[in-house]
């Protein structure tokens, strides 16, 4: 039997990332939520399509501004400057919304 220690496994996983560095490996980050939200379709994508407030609900988002808006109403493009680990980026999205069921 072979006992393995909290700082072994720190060791290695030191040594794997250090190796993934050295030669230029991509490391790939797997994440999956699941959230249950007590509100319709419409009302969630009304939050969603919703980019004169998204600064006061998301974080990231340093700015919007939407540049068109589709015959229903929501965005089609939205330029945006998000931050997220250090990084700023502007960017300019297209948007198509799909019926509500």
């Amino acid at each position: 039997m072979v006992s393995v220690t909290r700082t072994t496994v720190r060791s290695v996983e030191t040594a794997a990332v250090a190796v993934l560095f050295r030669y230029g490996a991509a490391m790939a980050i797997n994440e999956a939520r699941e959230i249950i939200i007590e509100a319709s379709p419409k009302e969630i994508l009304d939050v969603i399509a919703d980019f004169d407030s998204v600064t006061e609900w998301s974080p990231p988002h340093q700015s919007a501004e939407i540049l068109e808006t589709g015959k229903d109403g929501r965005p089609t493009k939205v330029k945006m400057k998000v931050k997220a680990a250090g990084i700023t980026d502007e960017q300019v999205i297209a948007y198509t919304w799909a019926t509500t069921r």
